[in-house]
């Protein structure tokens, strides 16, 4: 059963200030009720949620020929091909210059990118901890920080991405409330009972908000993906993107009716 949502977020403790208070403080239900006039209303959240055990969830690079996808749209139209409906797509992380993948990346459980350890590079994927989106090849999803990951037999497909917004309902330690770094953003959360949620917050946004939003939606791990070359295909949300020059793209198909 797929579930989708467009979601307006009031984040408003960390629009209030730019003081820092300590981390992980619980907002009260009113304060999240409640958004004074003089602020400016809450970025818009993209958000797509699917259940990887019986959706058809992949992850997508090249194509049998080794062509790059590239784009949203080209992806689209490789799953018309194969008499499959795309019903959600975006990009999957972060990537060189040549397009390829930053760190690891899998697909039908063969790995063609090795993980990346690399604890002195600078920029987001490097913000530790970072981590790596997979799914088992029974479907069910994990975020795992690098440092725990281990390739084994049993994954499917995984992509490595940085930093890691909550690990187990906590925040990042480095994400700092009322930050002005603004940025469009997306990113992916684990939703309890084996859900996934897709984020892409098409407003500007700080990292800080971004975690509080998977945070307040019951995510307890989630991770960023890429920042403001993002995009998503999300038909039913009136998002029709088909752009983007891309490596890794993540996407859910169906079958044609």
């Amino acid at each position: 059963m797929r579930l989708i949502f467009l979601l307006l977020l009031p984040l408003l403790a960390s629009c209030t200030t730019g003081t820092e208070e300590p981390m992980n403080t619980p907002e009260s239900e009113a304060a999240r009720r409640t958004v004074p006039d003089s602020l400016p209303p809450p970025p818009t959240i993209l958000s797509f949620a699917v259940d990887p055990r019986t959706d058809d969830l992949r992850m997508h690079y090249r194509d049998s020929l080794g062509e790059r996808h590239a784009s949203l749209g080209n992806l689209r139209e490789w799953y018309a091909a194969r008499g499959r409906k795309m019903v959600f797509a975006t990009n999957g992380g972060m990537y060189h210059p040549d397009r390829s993948p930053v760190g690891v990346y899998a697909e039908f459980g063969v790995i063609l990118n090795p993980l990346n350890r690399d604890t002195t590079g600078k920029g987001n994927f490097f913000l530790r901890p970072n981590g790596v989106f997979w799914l088992r090849d029974d479907g069910r999803a994990y975020i795992t920080p690098t440092e725990d990951y281990v390739t084994h037999k049993y994954v499917d497909y995984a992509t490595q991405s940085g930093p890691l917004l909550l690990r187990n309902g906590q925040l990042h330690p480095a994400l700092r409330k009322g930050s002005e770094n603004l940025r469009t953003r997306s990113g992916v959360g684990l939703l309890p009972e084996g859900y996934v949620l897709f984020a892409h917050a098409t407003d500007p946004i700080n990292f800080y908000d971004f975690a509080v939003f998977f945070r307040d939606w019951g995510c307890t791990d989630a991770l960023f993906l890429d920042g403001v070359i993002s995009r998503t295909y999300h038909p039913a949300a009136g998002q029709e993107d088909t752009g983007g020059d891309f490596g890794v793209m993540i996407a859910v198909s169906e079958a044609s009716e």
